[in-house]
Parts: C-alpha cells; structure tokens; sequence
C-alpha cells in the first residue's frame, strides 16, 4: 500500500501526517496546502513574531482600543468562551506572566495573580473591537494554536476528500481521521514521562491532546520544568502531573488539557461537568495508572 508522509515546522513545533493510500505526486500537492494553512495562522497567532496580529494586539495594552480582522475576531470568541465555560481556568491573558516566570524575572512566590489575565481583556463583539486595560496582560495563544491549526487542517482534508489520516502536532496534538487501513482506529499510545505509566486510546474522527511540564535536558539529563500558569493563584503548576483531554474537536482538547492541568479539585470538577462530550485521564507522577475523571451530577457551588 502507497503511504505518503508530510512534515513541516510550524507553531514552534513538528508537524506530521500520514495518509495511506496516497501518492507522492497528490500527496506534495495536499502538502504544500497544508504548509499554507499552517503558516497563515502562525503568522496570525503567533506571540514571538512582532508583525503577527496577536502580537500587534498586546502592544496596545493599557493604552485604548484596536479593531481586528474577521478571522482573529473568530478567534477572540474562541478564547472568551472557553475562559467563562472553564471558570476562568483556562487563561489566554497571561502571556507577560509565563515569560517572566519562564526567563526568571519573577520569583513564583511571590507573584499577584490579580497582576494579568484574561478579565482585563474587554470584547465588543458588535463593534470587532479589543481593549487590554492592563498592560502586564498580553494573549497567549501557546495553549490553543496547535489545537486551532489542526482543526482547520482536518477540515481542509475532509473538504477534498481525505478519509483516513493521522495527524501529530508535536506528538502533544493528534487527531485520527477516520480509521487506520488495518483496523477500526487509529492506536495510540501515552507514556508518563517518569514512571513509564502507559494509556492506551483508540482515535477514530477523533483528537487527543496532552498537558504536562515542559521536559527539558540539561547534560543529558531530563528536566521538568513548569510553564503552565494556573489563574486561581496566579503562580506555576509544580506537579509532574500528565494531562489527557480525548474529544472530537482538537480545539477542545488543547485548551482542556491544560485547563484540567491548572485547575484542582472543584475546578477539575467544574471542567469534566461543563465538557461532557470530552474524556480526561490524569497520572500524577507516583500514580500506578491514569485515572478517568468522571462526571459528578453533583451540583458543584
């Protein structure tokens, strides 16, 4: 059987695709869209490009109010609507805080985390207008790109006619179209990074995604570190947790991973309850197994 294989960098990470069945010849072809696709929305999204429209944005923080395109209007909603149905947990407003926390400017201990967030980003849907009323807030868009670029990437193959794939946005976004040509999924496998604790999926029209610390090495040796703020406190998450978010929408997952990451208790409750439609699993690092966190039909207050 012809497989075709495509990979590109984009959204500060690897992309891959493998669609059976496909020649090399229509294969560059649906590549070359692909790239496309990806590289307009990271020219959109991205934080660390100052001519990208996100980072146009946060220059105006603190001081008046811009319109935007139709596309990051779509956007905003997106982020609006997630930061209210999480309960504020998943927070595209902290940008300024992780890269300071990330480049060791602020000591965790002692950072406000009423300083920045999304509560400080005011939205006139009517009017495509935005207004960051705090200047130490700026959008993030690191816990949602990858999903929202493999959400249009899987729309654009459903559109010509792809019917099976298997898609991987830095092997923490991954999204099975249709089945594998072999069965009636598409097998993938999450390992717990230290204590090799396995979770096994099957993705048929579906997309997985996974939230944990950042592994880094230093002389060969892997590190952890944090790089996911968690908005009730304002200060990094520290537990070598590993986050899985199944669903049929890449989208929900990305941004659910890492909202179940920063949130505890109550807060993972209010998630599972609001996302019904969405499995999550959670391995802290001395667990024996992931745990499915189930629906409580308790009225959570």
């Amino acid at each position: 059987m012809k497989v075709f294989h495509h990979s590109c960098f984009a959204m500060g990470t690897r992309f891959n695709i493998v669609i059976p069945g496909l020649g090399n010849d229509v294969g560059k072809i649906i590549g070359n869209e692909l790239n496309k696709i990806l590289f307009n929305e990271e020219e959109r999204l991205s934080c660390f490009n100052t001519n990208s429209e996100v980072s146009q944005i946060n220059k105006i923080a603190g001081k008046g109010k811009t319109k935007v395109s139709v596309e990051m209007a779509e956007i905003v909603e997106v982020l609006d609507k997630y930061w209210l149905r999480t309960g504020g947990a998943f927070d595209a407003g902290l940008l300024n805080l992780t890269m300071s926390i990330k480049r060791g400017e602020l000591n965790s201990n002692s950072i406000n985390g009423n300083l920045a967030g999304w509560e400080n980003i005011k939205w006139d849907k009517k009017q495509n207008e935005i207004r960051i009323t705090n200047r130490l807030t700026a959008i993030d868009t690191g816990g949602f790109g990858k999903g929202w670029g493999l959400e249009k990437v899987v729309g654009h193959l459903k559109e010509i006619g792809i019917e099976s794939a298997f898609l991987s946005f830095g092997e923490s976004s991954v999204y099975g179209l249709g089945v594998h040509p072999l069965s009636d999924h598409w097998p993938v496998e999450i390992n717990h990074p230290v204590s090799g604790v396995k979770l096994k999926l099957k993705l048929n029209n579906s997309s997985l995604s996974v939230s944990g610390l950042q592994e880094c090495y230093k002389n060969d040796i892997p590190d952890f570190v944090p790089h996911i703020i968690s908005p009730a406190t304002g200060k990094p998450v520290f537990q070598n947790s590993i986050v899985v978010a199944v669903g049929s929408s890449p989208v929900d997952t990305e941004i659910l991973s890492t909202a179940v990451m920063a949130s505890v208790g109550q807060g993972i409750q209010l998630i599972v309850n609001e996302f019904k439609n969405v499995a999550f699993y959670k391995c802290r690092e001395n667990d024996f197994e992931f745990k499915e966190l189930k629906y409580n039909h308790i009225e959570l207050k």
